[in-house]
């Protein structure tokens, strides 16, 4: 009964034992450590992303992007092996949101970077355009202040007296001056205009793009005075169409101010979705965490709870020994010492005693069981052996008086068979 109740014991216990252990090792450790490879992802995914948002060219941008998108089909297979049954089903979808909430962010903020390369391109191609144009301006402006220079240079080396009757000769040399310096101004005008235009492609802030745009609009409104100043000729038409070309560059559509500023904001919609994207990441890391740190708490409460166990099933196995050696000493002692043994010693008593001739000797009875057997079949062979020791002894008094009539007739019939001899002869 007690290795009965011990082997019971045993297997509980153990059975218990194996339960936490497999859970301990395929459950709780397989999800720390699977928490652990979902964090590490979400630290790929928040290095990663700046590095779409620095994309230089497509090539990069989709490198870039396909590793996000390998990575966040990676986080939800290690979310669908961290929540694999029904009972957190509801924790699953939770997690799996935030990842669906990351990947439209990582899909809008590829958005930004494919609209914020193709704004480089084109700022790229308006500035190589803006070269030309400053080239053509300054073909078209260069000539014509030389040859205003050439003409005034003319005018004050002619005598007074070779000018035509009725010309002025100051006002003609004054008005050649005007037209020079209007030609200077409107120089000036497109070379700082051309710098502030280039000068917006570097800029990174807002107000400092409207104030550039402000001061070249500034610099460009005289510069309309100063051709109407000019004489309507094909070369000032020619210079205008050129200098109005230079002037698409600031408020037009090729307004590299506008581009610029579009551009700025891309930067800062892509910041926001940078933040956002951080945002979403620490919050998935946080709840993995807190998965992790239950699990590790559930690993470390069945730990103590099968150690406890394994002490308690130590202490019950030492109870049962020590139980099974009590109960072994009561069974010697009463029943085999005071039963069988006592039993079997005063059988043994009974035997020698008849042995030596004592067939009154008592022999022990009771029971129902081998020793009762052989008590019984000590008292019939006693008592046969009674009987049979009363038929010896008739026996030898009729062979003692068989003798003793043998040996009379015998003594009578000798001097009888004599005296009849005697008497026949």
């Amino acid at each position: 009964a007690v290795t009965v109740v011990t082997s019971m014991v045993a297997w509980f216990a153990y059975g218990r034992l194996g339960e936490n252990v497999q859970r301990i090792v395929h459950k709780d450790i397989n999800a720390v450590s699977l928490a652990g490879e979902l964090v590490v992802l979400g630290g790929v995914i928040t290095a990663t992303a700046p590095s779409l948002v620095a994309a230089t060219e497509d090539a990069q941008r989709d490198q870039t992007r396909s590793t996000l998108v390998e990575t966040l089909h990676d986080m939800e297979a290690l979310v669908a092996s961290i929540y694999p049954g029904e009972t957190e089903q509801s924790e699953r979808e939770s997690r799996q949101k935030l990842i669906g909430m990351l990947a439209a962010n990582l899909g809008d903020l590829d958005g930004v970077v494919r609209q914020r390369l193709r704004f480089a391109e084109r700022s790229q191609d308006l500035s190589e355009k803006l070269r030309w144009a400053h080239a053509d301006f300054l073909d078209e402006a260069e000539p014509m202040i030389d040859d205003a220079r050439f003409l005034i240079g003319l005018g004050l080396e002619q005598p007074r007296q070779s000018q035509s009757p009725g010309v002025n000769r100051e006002n003609t040399l004054q008005d050649r001056i005007g037209q020079q310096e209007s030609l200077l101004h409107i120089k000036a005008a497109g070379n700082l205009l051309v710098v502030l235009i280039s000068r917006a492609a570097t800029l990174n802030e807002q107000q400092a793009v409207r104030n550039t745009l402000q001061f070249a609009l500034e610099v460009a409104e005289p510069v309309r005075n100063e051709f109407e100043k000019l004489a309507r000729t094909a070369a000032t038409l020619s210079l205008q169409q050129s200098f109005d070309s230079i002037l698409t560059y600031v408020d037009g559509d090729n307004s590299l101010f506008a581009l610029r500023s579009d551009t700025l904001d891309l930067e800062n919609k892509s910041a926001r979705l940078l933040a956002a994207n951080r945002k979403l990441v620490s919050e998935l890391q946080e709840e993995i965490s807190r998965h992790a740190y239950a699990a590790n708490e559930q690993a470390q409460a069945a730990a103590a709870g099968s150690k406890d166990l394994v002490s308690r099933t130590k202490t019950l196995f030492v109870f049962a020994a020590l139980g099974s050696i009590v109960i072994t000493i009561l069974t010697v002692w009463l029943y085999v010492g005071r039963h069988l043994v006592g039993r079997i010693t005063a059988l043994d008593t009974s035997m020698r005693r008849i042995a030596r001739g004592d067939l009154k000797a008592d022999v022990p009875a009771g029971g129902d069981d081998e020793i009762a057997d052989m008590a019984g079949a000590l008292r019939t062979f006693r008592d046969t052996l009674t009987e049979t020791q009363a038929e010896l002894v008739q026996a030898a008094k009729l062979a003692a008086l068989g003798q003793l009539s043998a040996g009379i007739a015998h003594e009578l019939n000798q001097p009888l068979a004599a005296i009849g001899s005697r008497a026949h002869n």
